[in-house]
């Protein structure tokens, strides 16, 4: 996955990250990539874990979460619809 497409899961996770690219990061760790909006109080930290090269777990820590936990299944499904459109199948099949 490039950066941008991490960017644009971030701010899905985010909501309070409205596109802020200067403050963002992507890093890639030994075990899962590493993504951090860095924005004051809100910031979230990512980490998002890469299987066969598809998305296989994401987890969130930030201010109100009092440890890592996966992202819930609602943003799990805006980030499925978002990941639709990179690769649409031909003919919308």
């Amino acid at each position: 996955m490039s950066e941008d497409e991490f960017f644009e899961i971030a701010k899905i996770i985010d909501d309070e990250y409205i596109g802020k690219r200067e403050t963002f990061t992507a890093r890639k760790g030994k075990t899962c990539w590493h993504l951090s909006t860095n924005v004051c109080d809100w910031a979230y930290c990512i980490r998002v874990y890469v299987t066969n090269n598809k998305i296989s777990t994401i987890e969130v820590l930030g201010e109100h979460t009092p440890d890592w936990r996966p992202i819930m299944p609602k943003t799990w499904s805006r980030i499925e619809s978002y990941l639709s459109t990179l690769n649409p199948l031909p003919n919308g099949k």
